[in-house]
């Protein structure tokens, strides 16, 4: 059965059946307020979208004929692939603050409790959903911090804090850096942008026969290594013959982001932001300090 004792000279401990501490006079009192002074209303969560941008491989195999000559029967082969993928960039971010209300002055103490639903999801992370951290029920918040969202590449948090008599809500959401050009797998799409610039213009992709990631502005090659997280297919096209016996095959290949068959770079449908709506109690008081 629980006791109560002042083993520790000056401090009366109450313990429950278990030992854990249940009360102790080494921890500051608090005097909530009665209800007429609480915070009880809505409160929406929102979650930008990520920074993002278009990473493009384009795969080339060239043969060229096995004899010298040139016309119209110059037997000559090509075939090429295209993947287009949305990368996240990178980020730390605060949002915020926000104001949900007020509460007498001189209090010092906020106890926090919500009910939230995610009524806007972020789009599938590398085609798993993502799911929230927070059930659709009263929580308590200690603290008032609350983790919603966790993948392998970002964070989404709020937390509930008090400045002055304002309760505020500031939001928060980060990126993992994934760090520096060094640390990335040769030929992955976080490799993007580092194969030999041989073509016109810095073109990545203008070889004859070649493998490589480029991020893309427009439908141009846009640059060198730029940091990022692949998150989402925006479309594959399997290798397929762009030409054949003769002199038709096309320089670059038809799947070359500049050419006729390449894959799409829209990743208008790709929205990560999310929203969390519901309510909220606040019931504040006075804690000595």
């Amino acid at each position: 059965m629980g006791r109560v004792h002042n083993e520790k000279p000056g401090v009366i401990t109450v313990e429950g059946d278990g030992g854990e501490v249940r009360w102790s006079s080494e921890f500051p009192p608090v005097n909530l307020l009665p209800e007429a002074d609480w915070i009880d209303t809505s409160l929406s969560v929102a979650f930008p979208d990520f920074s993002k941008f278009v990473n493009y491989s384009h795969n080339r195999w060239y043969n060229p004929p096995s004899w010298p000559g040139t016309g119209p029967w110059r037997p000559s082969t090509s075939q090429d692939t295209c993947v287009s993928l949305t990368m996240i960039e990178p980020e730390n971010r605060v949002l915020g603050p926000t104001t949900i209300g007020t509460i007498p002055a001189g209090a010092n103490y906020i106890d926090v409790r919500v009910r939230l639903n995610r009524t806007k999801s972020p789009y599938t992370f590398r085609d798993q959903g993502v799911p929230p951290l927070i059930p659709n029920e009263w929580v308590s918040l200690p603290g008032g911090s609350c983790l919603v969202e966790a993948t392998e590449i970002w964070r989404r948090s709020f937390d509930i804090v008090l400045s002055g008599n304002e309760v505020q809500l500031v939001r928060r959401q980060s990126v993992i850096d994934p760090g520096p050009v060094s640390a990335q797998q040769p030929g992955s799409p976080q490799d993007n942008g580092r194969l030999p610039l041989s073509g016109a213009g810095g073109d990545p992709w203008g070889q004859s026969s070649y493998q490589g990631w480029g991020w893309i502005s427009g439908s141009t090659f846009a640059g060198s290594y730029r940091k990022g997280h692949p998150a989402a297919l925006i479309q594959h096209k399997p290798p397929s013959a762009n030409g054949g016996l003769g002199g038709d095959t096309p320089q670059y290949g038809g799947k070359h982001p500049r050419r006729f068959n390449a894959c799409s770079i829209n990743n208008s449908a790709h929205d990560f932001s999310s929203t969390y709506t519901g309510q909220i109690v606040i019931r504040p008081g006075y804690i000595r300090t």
